[in-house]
């Protein structure tokens, strides 16, 4: 897309070239017209010749103002001066010299021709009243009216005319030759602009392409017909989406129909076939080149091969899963005769029952490890399962509350849940609970051993969720940051775990159709927000499954 921007710039060197031609041609035709207007004045002693000569020479003013204007590249200002100053100069010209008629009624109508070039159009069209009711009145006072002063003699009159008529001729000419010259100029910029751009795009190790305002391909580089085996011919129009795998071609295409139609930037993740059937992954983006009235002419685009990146990430979600897994054997086995242990402990061994106690906390916290690996593994693979059926989230909270009471007073933290009354829902039981215990979890290692305050309600039709501690709180920069995979907004060195509590916050609320968000400032402490429908999309309303109690893959 940049490579437009010099034809910008050319452009409006162009335009500035154009009018600074134009006014250095005016100045000295004007200026010859107001000293042959004011010798003759005086010779006849003709007072419409002598006026004449001062409007001619307010002009020339005029004219240099405009000059003005053009140095510090205030091209629509100086036109508009040339123009308005042109008009005024006509419609006084018509009460002096009304034998100048003809001359006059072209002068009037001449700014707008003029001015094409150089004014917006609204401009443009704001500039047409005041040209036709210059002209209405120089037909009313030189057409209609009798002159209101005395004309100089017609000999004069005749010589005076015919000279004006071969200025405007010749101004005309020298417009016209210089319109010609200036599109030859822009001519031979935009063909050297795409022998650079082709140039670059042939170069380039990805496969570019260009389509027009419609969206049909008009341009493709040797990297896609090497790779796809397919010609520009072939490639025109929609052609292109014959490489693209058939899983992913009504979804390709129904994306580039809306960015086009919306001018919005497209990008995609799509399957392309290589010439030899094999089919690899590839990421497409787009962008639209914009008029000067914000439309889209014209798009550029590429595509990379992004195939062994999706391969590593595939494996990398394969090893998390195999290793949890691997992981949760041993230690479920472990965890199952501590309980066991742990309930047949007599009173009397307090002590021991503590030692338990605490090993059996490190095996929850290391099965809690366990099943966010595993809940990365399933998202990354889209294979995160809902089981959606009415639930009440003020009871998931008060339950999940019940359950970390201990934990929250070891870290000196007390829990308070505010309730009104139950919040219904579909949504997953057991994904709900592990949103709330993510976090309180969270609440309570950040929350400087301060009171943690959770509120559930019904706000504007959607459940409400807000988990409030007194912790150190979260800079602003850190704030989005923080729901993503692997981040924290602290050092890992003073607080354990992988990052991925918040992140797997994200992605269940988002599956239930919700958001979360936090409400945070540095020393006054955390708020995280998560908003859910107390409905659900229209699509699962009229699935049979809800009505027991749906399945849905996220």
């Amino acid at each position: 897309m940049s490579a437009l921007r010099p034809e910008l710039d050319v452009e409006k060197g162009l335009r500035l070239e154009r009018l600074g031609r134009l006014i250095n041609w005016m100045q000295p035709i004007t200026a010859g017209f107001g000293i042959a207007y004011a010798v003759a004045g005086l010779a006849f002693r003709n007072l419409a010749l002598l006026g004449g000569s001062a409007d001619v020479f307010g002009y020339l003013g005029a004219l240099w103002l405009a000059r003005v204007r053009l140095r510090v590249g205030r091209v629509e200002a100086a036109a508009a001066i040339v123009g308005y100053a042109l008009l005024i100069m006509t419609a006084l010209g018509s009460a002096l010299l009304s034998f100048l008629f003809g001359a006059l009624v072209g002068i009037g109508l001449a700014p707008v021709l003029v001015l094409t070039p150089y004014l917006p159009d609204a401009q443009l069209r704001r500039f047409v009243w005041p040209t036709m009711a210059t002209v209405v009145v120089v037909v009313l006072l030189d057409g209609v009216a009798e002159p209101l002063f005395t004309q100089p003699p017609l000999w004069f009159q005749r010589a005076l005319l015919c000279s004006a008529t071969m200025a405007a001729v010749g101004m005309m000419l020298l417009l016209l030759r210089n319109d010609a010259l200036r599109q030859r100029t822009l001519l031979d910029n935009v063909q050297a602009s795409e022998a650079r751009y082709r140039a670059v795009a042939e170069s380039a190790p990805h496969i570019v392409w260009t389509s027009g305002a419609a969206g049909g391909v008009e341009y493709t580089n040797r990297q896609w017909i090497d790779y796809t085996g397919l010609d520009l011919v072939e490639s025109s129009g929609v052609g292109w989406l014959a490489a693209v795998h058939p899983e992913d071609a009504a979804r390709a295409r129904e994306q580039w129909t809306e960015a086009v139609t919306h001018g919005r930037p497209y990008e995609i993740e799509l399957r392309l076939r290589r010439r030899d059937g094999d089919y690899r992954w590839h990421l497409a983006r787009a962008l639209p080149v914009r008029d000067r009235a914000g439309r889209p002419s014209r798009w550029f685009g590429s595509a990379a091969d992004i195939d062994d990146q999706k391969r590593a990430l595939t494996l990398r979600d394969e090893f998390i899963m195999l290793a949890a897994h691997e992981l949760r054997t041993p230690m479920t086995t472990v965890y199952l005769q501590l309980e066991s242990a742990l309930r047949q402990i007599d009173e009397v061994v307090e002590r021991r029952s503590a030692r338990m106690r605490k090993a059996l906390i490190a095996c929850e916290r290391m099965n809690t490890l366990i099943d966010e690996l595993l809940d990365v593994s399933r998202i990354g693979t889209n294979r995160l399962q809902l089981h959606l059926s009415q639930v009440d989230l003020a009871q998931v909270a008060h339950e999940v509350i019940e359950r970390l009471t201990p934990a929250a007073t070891t870290a000196g933290s007390s829990l308070t849940l505010d309730a009104q009354g139950p919040v219904v829902g579909p949504w997953d039981a057991g994904r709900l609970d592990q949103v709330v215990t993510n976090l309180l979890n969270n609440a309570i290692k950040f929350g400087s051993g301060k009171p943690i305050a959770v509120t559930v309600a019904l706000v504007d039709g959607r459940a409400e969720l807000r988990v409030r501690d007194h912790g150190p709180g979260i800079a602003p920069a850190d704030q989005t940051r923080i729901f993503e995979k692997f981040e924290r907004a602290v050092s890992a060195r003073h607080f354990g775990g992988f990052g991925l509590g918040l992140w797997i916050v994200r992605q269940i609320v988002e599956a239930l159709g919700g958001r979360v968000h936090t409400v945070s400032a540095l020393g006054s402490g955390s708020t995280f927000v998560v908003e859910l429908p107390c409905t659900p999309p229209a699509t699962e309303r009229d699935s049979s499954d809800h009505q027991t109690g749906g399945h849905v893959t996220a």
